[in-house]
């Protein structure tokens, strides 16, 4: 994640999260579990052994899919990421992770040839390079290489853990330089006018930031070409189409976001970053259309991405389907990111909260509590009698897949995330991208100190505030568990933060009216709250608010079919599933399953709005939904709920088949035993054993 040198915003670097928070506890599994479990698979699954055939240290078959190389590359960027934050804090990085560096980057070297040209699969088994640029996905895996190079870039080669590492040191250096060979070679081919598009996005972005670390124009002049030789259908007729690999129209022209939906968004972030560096707003305009389509109409409320298990795809507009939803992991990673683009190019909130919604949810729910298992396809209806665990039908998340892209494109986003938690914005505030707990370095006018974050997201609203000047005792650098201090705590104006401070409201979130101690009223003087964000002034010592988090009950749009007649329960910006290992037993013993329970009446007329916020409603003496008690650590939703019974239910045998399955529309079945049931974030669910699970739940016919 690096800086963009034309933007409202750019990140801030030396963010720490707070180890017990919970993005904390997040980074620490990744780096502890998930990324070694990576490398562990990269060995086992073949990865490494496809690029050891290249220099005959492996005689064996290759195995996997050709773009293998780039799970590899994958996994070095987020090892990167984590030498950055561990030399930062002084500390040496794990044995594992640096025995891999050192060994990966040895064999990549051995295995690129003398013009730069690195790919383990067209360079073995006869193949020619750059002959089908279609499907070989050479340029992709250069990109991941080059988002690798720039991780390591951002290791500052003096700092003492890396200084007397010479070993780790001469691996940095030697993974930039190999990169650089392998860019100057395609820069060299685009410029005598060789073909530079790709069957899959995604070098576009990874060149940008390659020039923002080392300064190269021509790798921003090659990302803009890239761009802009899309959407002409060079790369010729295939079964999938042009718009699957993003080739049926240019950036600037194309109407709605289609295609490949990991392609389609991969494309839109290096068009985001080509925009902003050239300061191309035709270009920044298109982009911002694209997203806007993928998330009025193709979004799913879990932030997940794509619709169709074919051609891994977008779907038409309001094409959501629970069930069969794709929704792939790498999808909302790549939405993640050209949100988080967006959002430091125009400071616009919706942006954040569109991470938000990813983060939350699409991501979390890809990889276990323990971060070894992930789902690759992540749908919002797991049903009952579904088995197998497969990449396009999961019944549950796996340990690895033989398209292995997930994994460690999560490892590498977890790695690199306390980058995205705040910028510094061109009117010269501090804006907090995302509320999350750790320490953030201010620097200005000659005062410097540290902002200490206290979040308590996603699972309660309050944010606590402090700045600790650099020259007053205790300097913050160890300030991970002083984060106490409310409005009214020590210092004094001349202590206070230099820059005025901008907070982004969290998705689904929203500040007290003012009747309480943490609303607006109670704010300091020149406080104010704007287009999403909170602003606060210069001289922020201490502060702390409360953000309301609603229960909030949704629809879809009367246009998307599959969801009509259903609801959606979101708290903030987290979204509930009901999962079967939650229903009770006495409704177990009924016989019945998830498919046959209702969301017990909501009243909706007269309702103009999608949401419907409930505060202990009372139907039928059935309350709506309350936050009470705790599941896997986490707020629980209480909903009420029960069970329908359609009349062919019991004694299918004696009707007839096609009325069993599609009964008359006045036969509306016998009301069933009602219940309530707690829900759990998507984001965790699945962590408790196997079984149903959804998220749009039907809501009961009014009797």
């Amino acid at each position: 994640m690096t800086d963009m040198t034309a933007a409202w915003g750019r990140s801030v670097h030396g963010v720490h999260l707070a180890p017990e928070s919970w993005l904390g506890r997040w980074e620490h599994t990744n780096r502890t579990a998930t990324l070694p479990h990576c490398i562990e698979q990269l060995e086992v699954h073949g990865a490494l052994n496809n690029l050891r055939r290249v220099t005959g240290e492996h005689q064996g078959p290759r195995v996997g899919f050709l773009f293998s190389d780039s799970d590899v590359y994958k996994v070095l960027e987020a090892v990167g990421w984590e030498t950055q934050r561990a030399a930062e804090r002084g500390r040496p990085l794990d044995v594992e992770l640096r025995t891999f560096t050192v060994e990966a980057v040895a064999l990549l070297s051995r295995a690129q040839r003398e013009d730069g040209y690195l790919n383990s699969f067209c360079q073995t088994d006869g193949r020619v390079p750059w002959e089908n640029m279609r499907w070989h996905h050479e340029l992709y895996c250069l990109g991941h290489l080059a988002q690798a190079a720039v991780a390591w870039a951002h290791v500052e080669p003096a700092g003492p853990e890396i200084a007397a590492d010479a070993e780790l040191l001469a691996a940095r250096t030697e993974l930039i330089a190999l990169t650089e060979r392998f860019v100057e070679l395609v820069v060299r081919r685009w410029r005598a006018g060789e073909h530079i598009v790709c069957g899959h996005a995604e070098a576009e972005s990874a060149l940008v930031d390659l020039y923002r670390v080392l300064g190269a124009p021509e790798y921003l002049e090659l990302a803009a070409a890239m761009v802009e030789a899309r959407g002409h259908d060079t790369l010729g007729p295939d079964g999938f189409g042009a718009a699957y690999f993003q080739d049926h129209v240019p950036v600037r022209q194309a109407p709605e976001a289609a295609g490949h939906a990991v392609r389609q968004l991969y494309l839109l972030a290096g068009a985001a970053d080509v925009a902003v560096e050239t300061q191309d707003d035709q270009l920044l305009a298109a982009v911002v259309r694209l997203w806007e389509s993928a998330h009025r109409t193709k979004a799913h409320v879990t932030g997940g991405m794509g619709s169709r298990h074919r051609d891994e795809s977008f779907g038409d507009p309001y094409e959501v389907p629970p069930d069969r939803g794709y929704a792939e992991t790498c999808a909302a990673i790549a939405d993640w990111m050209l949100s988080w683009r967006l959002l430091l190019a125009t400071g616009e909130a919706r942006y954040g909260r569109a991470m938000d919604r990813a983060l939350y949810n699409a991501i979390r729910a890809a990889v276990d509590e323990d971060g070894t298992r992930f789902f690759y396809s992540c749908p919002l209806q797991m049903r009952t009698h579904r088995t197998g665990v497969h990449e396009q039908a999961p019944s549950g998340r796996a340990a690895w897949y033989d398209c292995a892209c997930c994994p460690p494109n999560l490892a590498r986003l977890l790695a690199s995330l306390r980058h995205a938690a705040a910028a510094h914005t061109d009117d010269g505030a501090l804006a907090l991208l995302m509320a999350v707990s750790g320490e953030i370095p201010v620097a200005a006018e000659g005062s410097s100190g540290v902002l200490t974050v206290e979040s308590g997201l996603p699972w309660t609203g309050t944010l606590r505030l402090r700045f600790t000047a650099e020259t007053r005792a205790g300097s913050g650098a160890d300030a991970d568990s002083g984060a106490e201090g409310s409005a009214g705590a020590e210092g004094s104006a001349g202590d206070g933060c230099p820059v005025p401070v901008r907070v982004r409201i969290p998705d689904g979130a929203q500040l007290g009216d003012g009747a309480g101690p943490t609303g607006p009223a109670a704010l300091p003087h020149g406080a104010a709250v704007r287009d999403g964000w909170l602003h606060l002034p210069v001289g922020l010592t201490a502060l702390e608010v409360e953000f309301e988090l609603p229960v909030v009950v949704r629809r879809a749009h009367h246009r998307a079919d599959a969801l009509r007649g259903q609801r959606v329960i979101t708290r903030g910006p987290v979204v509930y599933a009901l999962e079967s290992v939650d229903l009770p037993e006495r409704i177990l013993a009924l016989g019945a399953e998830l498919e046959d329970v209702e969301l017990e009446d909501v009243e909706l007329e007269d309702v103009e709005l999608e949401d419907v916020e409930l505060e202990g409603v009372e139907r039928d003496g059935a309350s709506g939904p309350e936050v009470r008690g705790e599941v896997l650590g986490a707020p629980a939703v209480v909903v009420p709920l029960r069970v329908r019974r359609d009349a062919g239910d019991d004694d299918a045998g004696d009707d007839d088949a096609q009325d069993a399955l599609y009964p008359p529309h006045g036969d509306a079945g016998q009301p069933g035993e009602r219940f309530t049931a707690p829900l759990v974030p998507f984001g965790l669910w699945g962590n408790r054993g196997g079984g149903a699970m959804r998220v749009w739940i039907p809501a009961s016919e009014s009797r």
